[in-house]
């Protein structure tokens, strides 16, 4: 997450909270490592400070081709101020700057990217912790520096690793407090903390589209046992994000509602379809927007891969119903009520 989180969710190609890259000297190329490059430009002494003081870290900037996102020495300041008495781990914070093996140019940072970082994650499995292109990092064009092994981007706030997926949808109550006052109700806190998942969570407006009386139905002590199907039913331990879905088109996930599967369908965008889409991959050669479908239209993702310190969050725009749950309100095929 951001060092500071903003109330709402911010995942749009153009965001007031986007960390804005800034000039260190302008676009060149230049003789040098990575880490030689850091040390010449002044406003990347903290960065460099850091660097120094966490044993390995230079050699993992110079013995690879990498990019690296790098706070300005005021960006740090600003860190300290915001998050003063916190205690963080300086070397993983760093990591989570630094894309291995990729030396990425400006045309390579497309909108909705996923970049996989240095910094290991133990609740993803020791996978790779993400960032993404537009929400956690805005890259402008004419605001980096070129090494002989890599790519230095400045940004002008520290990147934070993702918190716990409660805490995140605590965090973003505005979209999702009505899945999140579900699972506290239920005591279902632990099912959100286990490593390496994927959810599929409803937004407020997807749970009002069940209708009042189901609602009421659903947090009543008599609808609690369905209610607990439903939410597990958007829980896989398979951690997928989008360019598996995009790559496969067609998978299928096993969910944490018994031998319940949820079925996913990525399609392309037709300029006359006005279905719900995601703003997921945007550059040369690459479909700006797709359509993932679930279980053949039950429901669509809205927003994919917002980033957990333990998983994968996809927003959806419909409550996905298991096969072994009836609702008292019956609803159509498009999940409209049909009478309350």
């Amino acid at each position: 997450m951001l060092a500071k989180s903003a109330s709402l969710p911010c995942y749009e190609p153009v965001c007031s909270s986007q960390l804005l890259l800034l000039a260190a000297s302008g676009s060149s190329k230049s003789e040098g490592s990575v880490f030689e490059r850091l040390k010449q430009i002044d406003v990347f002494s903290k960065f460099v400070e850091i660097v120094e003081s966490e044993k390995g870290l230079r050699d993992e900037l110079e013995r690879q081709q990498v990019t690296v996102f790098v706070p300005t020495n005021e960006a740090f300041q600003q860190h300290a101020k915001e998050t003063e008495g916190q205690v963080f781990d300086m070397k993983e914070l760093i990591r989570y700057h630094v894309v291995p093996n990729e030396r990425l140019a400006y045309k390579d940072m497309y909108a909705g990217r996923l970049l996989a970082t240095q910094h290991i994650e133990r609740d993803l499995k020791k996978h790779s912790q993400m960032i993404r292109i537009n929400f956690y990092v805005h890259v402008e064009k004419h605001l980096s520096e070129e090494a002989q092994n890599g790519m230095i981007y400045g940004i002008n706030h520290v990147l934070l690793p993702p918190r716990n997926a409660l805490v995140v949808l605590l965090e973003l109550a505005p979209l999702f407090s009505t899945a999140y006052t579900a699972i506290c109700s239920l005591e279902l806190e632990g099912a959100l903390k286990k490593p390496g998942l994927t959810m599929f969570i409803p937004t407020n407006t997807a749970w009002k589209h069940l209708g009042m009386q189901n609602l009421i139905y659903l947090f009543s002590k008599q609808g609690e046992q369905d209610l607990i199907k439903i939410l597990k039913y958007h829980i896989s331990e398979s951690l997928v994000y989008s360019p598996r879905m995009m790559e496969e088109r067609h998978l299928v996930l096993g969910t944490a509602h018994g031998d319940e599967s949820i079925a996913i369908e990525v399609t392309p965008l037709h300029s006359h379809n006005k279905e719900p889409t995601a703003n997921v991959l945007s550059g040369e050669n690459v479909p700006s927007k797709v359509i993932f479908s679930i279980n053949h239209g039950q429901a669509r993702v809205w927003v994919t891969d917002g980033l957990a310190s333990n998983g994968v969050i996809h927003t959806i725009n419909e409550v996905l119903i298991p096969k072994d749950v009836q609702l008292p309100h019956l609803m159509d095929a498009g999940g409209a009520v049909l009478s309350e």
